[in-house]
């Protein structure tokens, strides 16, 4: 018995848009292995790029990573020249005995490096851990509101 399967008829712009797209997105993969997409954790050669949010008020800017696992002491954070702000965790490695059955998650070194606005006073950054999350709160300069100033004439 010979059992017929439906033809599928495929749009040939279709599979060229889709050849081309692949094709693209494997040469920005290797061109940059170490970008990320936001929505996913990314690893790549047992480098981990913890997930990062930033954001901006009036008042400061504010840099939340997702660290879990890790205590404040591990954390380095490091101010270069006056726009560069790093932070970088060297934590060793625990040796164990144990074999890992399943592994879904690591802890391991990495540093992220933002080249930060004009505007924010370096001099007063402050860095929180809390619950896994490290929180780096950078004030913004205040700009002296422009006085007028009214001057009479003699």
């Amino acid at each position: 018995m010979l059992i017929r399967r439906p033809e599928i008829n495929y749009n040939s712009n279709d599979m060229l848009t889709n050849r081309l797209d692949n094709a693209f997105s494997n040469v920005i993969k290797d061109l940059f292995p170490y970008s990320h997409n936001a929505k996913h954790s990314f690893s790549h050669k047992g480098h981990t790029f913890p997930k990062t949010n930033i954001a901006r008020n009036v008042d400061s800017m504010t840099i939340k990573i997702a660290a879990p696992g890790l205590s404040k002491d591990d954390f380095n954070i490091t101010i270069e020249g006056k726009t560069t702000l790093g932070v970088k965790v060297a934590k060793d490695e625990e040796s164990s005995c144990e074999t890992l059955l399943q592994e879904e998650f690591i802890i391991s070194n990495f540093t992220k490096l933002w080249t930060l606005p004009n505007n924010l006073n370096l001099e007063k950054v402050n860095a929180d851990y809390i619950a896994g999350i490290l929180t780096i709160t950078i004030p913004t300069i205040q700009k002296k509101a422009n006085v007028i100033k009214s001057i009479t004439v003699n």
